[in-house]
């Protein structure tokens, strides 16, 4: 089984990617599972967010999901977006209720783990945070791909998304820092784990 990781932040082109990769039919595709943890980049190693959201994503790429039942009592359309698209033909698109099996956890750890590859992306965690599941022996080929997009597009993108995006995430000051952090985390990453990570801008070096 192959784990491939898209970390980045808001509004970088991960969507895009993201799609891009799940057409692939081998596979399985699940957004964003720190959607529960709000609108805040999880940065501080002593946020109790941080330790769910991690063991959560260890969960989730070993086809795990009764994990997330108990820490996303309050979405109960998390699952929507979690899938492949043979899993989307079998539930819809958004109407997940009309299945009862679709968001049953056991359901999807079953289809999960019919499919080699499993792909994720987040956008609220600092990169240096990967470490801890690339140290974690229960997950297989987990490659990561970390995902620049110039800061200029990334602030005038967030600009027309104000339903989510205020105060901090407007400032371009708090997303260079952002940034620049990330990066040096990847020069220490790329020596750790060589082969493990690769960096993608999707203009000018993209990643394959």
């Amino acid at each position: 089984m192959i784990s491939n990781w898209i970390v980045t932040t808001w509004r970088s082109g991960s969507t895009f990617l993201s799609q891009f990769l799940r057409s692939h039919p081998a596979s399985f595709y699940f957004e964003e599972p720190f959607n529960y943890a709000g609108r805040a980049r999880l940065t501080d190693p002593g946020d109790e967010r941080l330790l769910t959201a991690l063991s959560m994503l260890s969960h989730f790429l070993q086809c795990d999901f009764s994990y997330a039942e108990k820490h996303w009592p309050n979405f109960p359309n998390a699952f929507s977006f979690t899938g492949s698209h043979t899993l989307q033909s079998i539930c819809g698109d958004g109407q997940w209720k009309s299945n009862s099996m679709c968001p049953d956890p056991l359901f999807l750890s079953t289809m999960c783990s019919f499919y080699p590859i499993q792909l994720t992306k987040t956008v609220r965690l600092a990169l240096n945070f990967t470490r801890h599941l690339l140290d974690d022996s229960r997950i297989k080929d987990l490659r990561i791909l970390y995902l620049v997009r110039d800061p200029r597009a990334v602030i005038q993108s967030r600009k027309n998304r104000r339903d989510f995006c205020m105060a901090e995430c407007l400032d371009p000051q708090f997303l260079c820092q952002d940034l620049i952090n990330d990066y040096h985390s990847y020069l220490e990453l790329t020596k750790a784990f060589p082969g493990k990570i690769k960096y993608c801008d999707l203009i000018k070096y993209p990643c394959y």
